[in-house]
């Protein structure tokens, strides 16, 4: 079984844990460029607001219907992967902490952070 070894930073070594790789609780990172899967975390501006953080919750080819966290689920909506005027990695323009702060160089505010791997992972 593949394992991450999660650390939640502000918080003493003793709550790391390891995860499996499958387990609901590990949330990857999409990159433009790579595939994309349930419950990947993108940015999404919203047709009538500003860019906020979603959760993938379908897939159906390059276009992905997407749950904007901490809004009810009627504001859900379908948005297509290569529309780059509408779809972002995480963190690029919304408030959450991702890839994308990281790309555009901005100091992020890590909650999360993969410590080692453990078991048949293969580096990229």
């Amino acid at each position: 079984m593949e394992e991450i070894l999660i650390h939640v930073t502000g918080w003493s070594g003793k709550f790391d844990e390891w995860l499996p790789t499958n387990s609901h609780r590990v949330l990857f990172q999409w990159e433009f460029g790579k595939p994309i899967h349930l419950n990947n975390r993108i940015d999404v501006k919203h047709e009538v607001g500003g860019w906020l953080e979603a959760r993938v919750i379908q897939i159906e080819g390059d276009k992905v219907r997407v749950h904007f966290e901490k809004y009810h689920p009627k504001y859900d909506c379908w948005v297509d992967l290569k529309d780059k005027s509408r779809v972002s990695e995480i963190g690029k323009h919304s408030k959450a902490f991702g890839i994308g702060k990281r790309k555009s160089k901005l100091t992020p505010a890590i909650t999360e952070m993969i410590l080692g791997t453990r078991g048949n992972m293969q580096q990229s």
